[in-house]
Protein backbone atom coordinates (compact mmCIF):
# COMPACT_ATOMS: atom_id res chain seq x y z
CA UNK A 1 0.00 0.00 0.00
CA UNK A 2 1.11 3.60 -0.87
CA UNK A 3 0.74 6.02 1.98
CA UNK A 4 -0.55 9.08 -0.32
CA UNK A 5 -1.16 11.45 2.61
CA UNK A 6 -2.04 10.99 6.30
CA UNK A 7 -3.71 14.43 7.50
CA UNK A 8 -1.43 16.33 5.55
CA UNK A 9 1.76 14.62 5.86
CA UNK A 10 3.61 12.72 3.54
CA UNK A 11 5.35 9.42 3.41
CA UNK A 12 9.15 10.05 2.68
CA UNK A 13 12.23 7.94 2.07
CA UNK A 14 15.54 8.93 1.13
CA UNK A 15 18.95 7.54 -0.39
CA UNK A 16 22.39 9.69 0.01
CA UNK A 17 25.73 8.04 0.54
CA UNK A 18 27.08 10.81 2.44
CA UNK A 19 26.52 10.51 6.19
CA UNK A 20 26.05 14.20 6.65
CA UNK A 21 23.66 14.75 4.30
CA UNK A 22 21.52 11.87 5.77
CA UNK A 23 22.05 13.36 9.56
CA UNK A 24 21.20 16.87 8.03
CA UNK A 25 18.06 15.27 6.19
CA UNK A 26 17.14 13.16 9.15
CA UNK A 27 17.13 16.00 11.99
CA UNK A 28 14.80 18.41 9.20
CA UNK A 29 12.23 16.13 8.27
CA UNK A 30 11.82 14.38 11.97
CA UNK A 31 11.00 18.09 12.97
CA UNK A 32 8.51 18.81 10.25
CA UNK A 33 5.20 17.67 10.88
CA UNK A 34 4.10 17.70 6.97
CA UNK A 35 6.14 14.62 6.12
CA UNK A 36 6.44 11.20 7.83
CA UNK A 37 10.04 9.63 7.45
CA UNK A 38 10.34 6.27 6.38
CA UNK A 39 13.78 6.01 6.18
CA UNK A 40 17.34 7.39 5.15
CA UNK A 41 19.24 5.08 3.95
CA UNK A 42 23.03 4.66 2.59
CA UNK A 43 22.23 3.68 -1.13
CA UNK A 44 19.64 2.72 -3.71
CA UNK A 45 20.05 -1.00 -2.59
CA UNK A 46 19.22 -0.74 0.56
CA UNK A 47 16.44 1.97 0.14
CA UNK A 48 14.70 -0.58 -2.61
CA UNK A 49 15.47 -3.61 -0.50
CA UNK A 50 13.77 -1.61 2.95
CA UNK A 51 11.07 -0.47 0.51
CA UNK A 52 10.16 -3.80 -0.83
CA UNK A 53 9.31 -4.90 2.90
CA UNK A 54 7.29 -1.85 3.82
CA UNK A 55 3.81 -3.02 4.78
CA UNK A 56 2.96 1.00 4.02
CA UNK A 57 5.68 2.76 1.07
CA UNK A 58 6.25 6.15 1.14
CA UNK A 59 4.91 8.61 -1.83
CA UNK A 60 7.77 10.40 -2.12
CA UNK A 61 11.61 9.92 -2.34
CA UNK A 62 14.79 12.05 -2.70
CA UNK A 63 17.58 10.14 -3.81
CA UNK A 64 21.16 11.49 -4.12
CA UNK A 65 22.51 10.65 -8.03
CA UNK A 66 26.15 9.43 -7.06
CA UNK A 67 25.57 6.71 -4.80
CA UNK A 68 27.56 3.12 -4.46
CA UNK A 69 25.62 -0.17 -5.65
CA UNK A 70 22.37 1.48 -7.15
CA UNK A 71 22.80 5.00 -8.15
CA UNK A 72 19.88 7.84 -8.36
CA UNK A 73 18.91 6.97 -12.00
CA UNK A 74 18.94 3.00 -11.15
CA UNK A 75 16.96 3.77 -8.16
CA UNK A 76 14.43 5.96 -9.67
CA UNK A 77 13.94 3.37 -12.60
CA UNK A 78 13.18 0.60 -9.92
CA UNK A 79 11.02 2.90 -8.01
CA UNK A 80 8.85 4.08 -11.03
CA UNK A 81 8.92 0.27 -12.36
CA UNK A 82 7.17 -0.51 -9.09
CA UNK A 83 4.73 2.19 -8.78
CA UNK A 84 4.21 4.86 -11.44
CA UNK A 85 2.66 7.34 -9.02
CA UNK A 86 5.63 7.97 -6.71
CA UNK A 87 7.29 11.14 -6.92
CA UNK A 88 11.03 11.00 -6.66
CA UNK A 89 13.45 13.76 -6.38
CA UNK A 90 17.01 14.37 -6.77
CA UNK A 91 19.75 15.91 -5.02
CA UNK A 92 23.55 15.92 -5.95
CA UNK A 93 26.56 17.95 -6.32
CA UNK A 94 26.02 17.00 -10.35
CA UNK A 95 24.53 19.96 -11.94
CA UNK A 96 24.95 18.94 -15.56
CA UNK A 97 25.99 15.29 -17.02
CA UNK A 98 24.14 12.44 -18.34
CA UNK A 99 23.29 10.68 -14.92
CA UNK A 100 21.48 13.75 -14.36
CA UNK A 101 19.77 13.22 -17.49
CA UNK A 102 18.91 9.65 -17.38
CA UNK A 103 17.22 10.76 -13.88
CA UNK A 104 15.11 12.80 -15.16
CA UNK A 105 14.38 10.18 -18.43
CA UNK A 106 13.45 7.85 -15.80
CA UNK A 107 11.15 9.69 -13.80
CA UNK A 108 12.14 12.28 -11.04
CA UNK A 109 9.86 15.34 -10.95
CA UNK A 110 13.07 17.49 -10.21
CA UNK A 111 16.73 17.53 -9.63
CA UNK A 112 18.20 19.74 -6.91
CA UNK A 113 21.72 20.77 -6.57
CA UNK A 114 23.58 20.12 -3.10
CA UNK A 115 25.26 23.36 -1.42
CA UNK A 116 23.09 25.67 -3.84
CA UNK A 117 19.51 25.41 -2.42
CA UNK A 118 18.61 25.04 1.59
CA UNK A 119 17.24 21.97 2.46
CA UNK A 120 14.09 23.53 4.11
CA UNK A 121 13.99 25.22 1.00
CA UNK A 122 13.85 22.12 -0.64
CA UNK A 123 11.36 20.61 1.24
CA UNK A 124 8.75 23.28 0.86
CA UNK A 125 8.83 22.86 -2.90
CA UNK A 126 8.73 19.22 -2.24
CA UNK A 127 5.84 19.62 0.16
CA UNK A 128 3.98 21.75 -2.50
CA UNK A 129 4.74 19.47 -5.69
CA UNK A 130 3.44 16.35 -3.44
CA UNK A 131 0.21 18.72 -2.22
CA UNK A 132 -0.84 19.47 -5.94
CA UNK A 133 -0.05 15.79 -7.41
CA UNK A 134 -1.07 13.14 -4.36
CA UNK A 135 -4.43 14.95 -4.28
CA UNK A 136 -5.97 14.16 -6.86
Amino acid sequence: MICKMTENSIGIAVADDSPIHRKLISIILKRDSRFHLHGVFNNGRDLILATNRMDVKPSVYLLDILMPFKNGPQTTFLLKELNPQVLIFGYSSLFSSPMVDQMYCNGAKKIYQKGEESLQLIFDEIYKFSILELSE
